[in-house]
């Protein structure tokens, strides 16, 4: 059943419900311009299993694991009608999902310090690199990410989403024929910064690779996760992004404007009026690790890469 909500003035409604088929940049633009929740059904089940494959590298618990991972398309949700480059959202999602299970890896760290502390254990034991640990893993996720973008992108759509060489150019609308070098050239700078950790040997570089060449993904994402995440997307989506003030203008009736003008005069009084009535209540703190959009999203201005 279509979900398709609150269309833009002037934007003629799609022709058909969104497929699979369909870009990453045609399913962005549907889900900004006409809150199609299928269309954003499409890339959650598409990009879900690279997704939830870093969250689980991340966050031992599997609980976490799926919290982290509504989260991150939570911030698309967002940040969609920022996004300046929507054929590169695998490559978004993929720093996203990383920033966003880091942090939640820190909090549990700290809850599990201030439990050990309370019970008058201070020890640590020490965590080991095995050569099939799931550190390792995390550690490969950790320096893909600080991988110049150009190389990283490849990386991601052709070892972590699977595609081929000439399905990931198109995608990106680069040459077929630069796949190659770029895929080589971001191997050996990760190999560099891996070496520059310590971490690659004669045991251990063969590790990396081999993650590398299995799609180090989780496996599919489960319908409950899948649900549960667009359930929540919904309730974060259910008004339109804000778009610039010259453009929601255009098509607009005089008194429609006049009537968001007086409404949203009224609703600043409004607001005014419950800010000084709680100045006294006690505030409701956020979650241990919330999120803030535009820090998940790698954000240094109002736009997003």
């Amino acid at each position: 059943m279509s979900m398709a909500l609150l269309s833009r003035p002037g934007r003629r409604a799609p022709a058909g419900p969104a497929t699979e088929d369909a870009s990453d940049t045609e399913l962005i633009d549907r889900f900004i311009t006409w809150r199609d929740h299928d269309a954003f059904a499409v890339l959650v089940r598409r990009h879900g299993p690279m997704v939830f494959g870093v969250c689980r590298r991340v966050l031992r618990d599997p609980h976490e694991a799926e919290e982290a991972f509504q989260v991150t398309f939570l911030v698309l949700v967002r940040k969609a009608d920022t996004l300046g480059q929507p054929e590169r959202l695998a490559n978004w999602l993929y720093g996203v999902a990383n920033r966003v299970a880091r942090k939640a890896k820190l909090a549990a760290t700290r809850r599990e310090t201030h439990e050990r502390a309370a019970a008058g254990s201070a020890i640590v034991a020490p965590v080991t690199l095995g050569p099939d640990g799931a550190e390792l893993r995390a550690v490969l996720d950790e320096e893909m990410v600080a991988l110049p973008e150009k190389y990283r992108a490849p990386l991601v759509l052709c070892y972590l989403e699977g595609l081929t060489n000439e399905d990931a150019a198109r995608r990106l609308g680069w040459p077929t024929g630069s796949m190659s070098y770029r895929l080589a050239r971001g191997r050996e700078l990760l190999r560099r910064r891996l070496a520059r950790r310590g971490l690659v040997c004669l045991a251990l570089w063969p590790v990396f690779l081999q993650v590398l060449t299995e799609r180090a993904t989780a496996g599919p994402v489960s319908d409950g996760l899948v649900d549960a995440t667009l359930d929540r997307a919904k309730l974060e989506g259910t008004t339109a992004p804000a778009e610039p003030a010259s453009r929601r203008a255009i098509g607009t009736p005089v008194w429609v404007l006049l009537l968001l003008l007086i409404a949203g005069t009224a609703a600043a009084v409004a607001g005014w009026a419950a800010e000084r009535k709680s100045e006294s209540a006690p505030s409701v703190a956020p979650p241990s690790w919330a999120v803030d959009a535009n820090e998940a999203a790698g954000c240094k201005t109002q736009h997003c890469p």
